[in-house]
């Protein structure tokens, strides 16, 4: 079965970013086979980049081919790893669990390993919801921008609130802006996420 998975965030007008993961479902989640990304920073300009991957190789942006982990993700398709995750091993959503994600971004794919919180109650443009909150657990390399997630037992553990840091003083703290049309039916072949500053 075929996925396409589309993220967009901004923080205007100093950082805009969009996300695409292209690839097929398998019985051990997504299995992502290209993916590409567009992002514009005030005073740095505009970048584009893609990551390819093959069946036993990943061939990143800096042009480094790389063997493909188990179970690797994009920067998009992650997010909507952490619903099959969550949904067939609900398990690892206990309060001090670590699990991992490994995880293919322009420079380097590697395990990132993420910590269990607490269940928050979040205020939403849609309304109140409950999420566990995840923690990705350094130590980062320059240029990467971990994610916050929270993901939502009741829609289908979904994200969504995301935290970013972008450096030591900017972040963007983003939530969903509307109740997501897949939280209603059965998990879809395809997804596209629009979040907004709360």
């Amino acid at each position: 079965m075929h996925y396409q998975v589309s993220f967009d965030f901004s923080v205007s007008p100093w950082f805009t970013q969009h996300m695409f993961s292209d690839g097929r479902i398998a019985e051990d989640g997504l299995r992502p086979r290209h993916y590409d990304e567009w992002r514009k920073i005030v005073m740095s300009g505009e970048r584009a980049r893609r990551i390819e991957f093959g069946e036993d190789d990943v061939l990143l942006a800096n042009g480094k081919r790389v063997p493909r982990l188990p179970q690797s993700q994009d920067p998009a398709s992650q997010f909507v790893q952490f619903v099959w995750l969550f949904t067939t091993q609900p398990r690892l959503l206990q309060k001090g669990n670590v699990f991992e994600i490994p995880l293919a971004l322009p420079n380097n794919l590697r395990r990132w390993p993420y910590m269990v919180g607490e269940v928050e109650s979040l205020d939403l443009p849609f309304g109140t919801i409950d999420a566990v909150h995840l923690r990705p657990l350094g130590p980062h390399k320059p240029n990467e921008y971990p994610f916050e997630i929270w993901s939502a037992p009741t829609l289908q553990y979904l994200p969504v609130r995301i935290h970013v840091q972008l450096d030591e003083q900017n972040y963007a703290d983003l939530a969903l802006d509307a109740r997501p049309l897949q939280a209603a039916r059965a998990p879809a072949s395809s997804a596209s996420a629009g979040f907004a500053e709360p």
